[in-house]
């Protein structure tokens, strides 16, 4: 079964009058259950291309569907997980991982329940521990590990990852690419 379709996207920015294009007619199916990466050198689109799959950006032209229906807004369905952390200083490890579970068009879920997908979730990123912390408490990959598990806290079907590992070290990058293999 296809989950994300990317038919003919091609991605670019403003620069001066013009417009510079760095990546021009990619199409690929993902199928439920597959893991695919993306490589290239900095600046060819790799980053620009997720955050057109979040449906954050907008490409210059094709169209992307999750599961058949086209995928017009940021969907309940698929996580995201940016290169940095993107941690809310004001809110604690806990709170920050709930704010993933914060979004409107996802099935309710009870009070109970989403307390236990949290503490399910901070168990399997390693960070149980440090759920009171706030973000500057953090120390090494921490935030990211926090970041990774507000973005799988909500079970999504479609996992995006932008350079997930690259705040790691190599116990913890071993760690958390072993657990994602599990999830997937």
């Amino acid at each position: 079964m296809t989950a994300l379709s990317i038919q003919n996207i091609s991605l670019g920015y403003q620069q001066g009058s013009a417009i510079k294009t760095i990546m021009h007619d990619f199409s690929l199916d993902i199928q439920l259950g597959e893991l695919i990466s993306l490589l290239g050198a900095s600046g060819v689109g790799k980053s620009s291309l997720l955050r057109v799959l979040a449906e954050l950006n907008k490409p210059l032209s094709g169209s992307v569907s999750l599961f058949g229906e086209p995928l017009t807004k940021p969907h309940p369905r698929v996580g995201f997980v940016f290169q940095s952390a993107a941690l809310l200083p004001w809110l604690n490890v806990r709170d920050n991982v709930a704010f993933g579970l914060d979004f409107k068009r996802q099935p309710k879920v009870s009070k109970d329940e989403q307390n236990q997908r949290i503490d399910d979730t901070l168990k399997e990123v390693g960070l149980a521990h440090a759920a009171d912390k706030f973000p500057s408490e953090l120390s090494g990959g921490m935030p990211q590990q926090a970041a990774l598990a507000r973005g799988i806290v909500r079970q999504p079907q479609v996992l995006l990852l932008d350079e997930p590992f690259s705040a790691l070290d190599a116990v913890i990058r071993e760690q958390m690419q072993t657990m994602l293999r599990e999830i997937v």
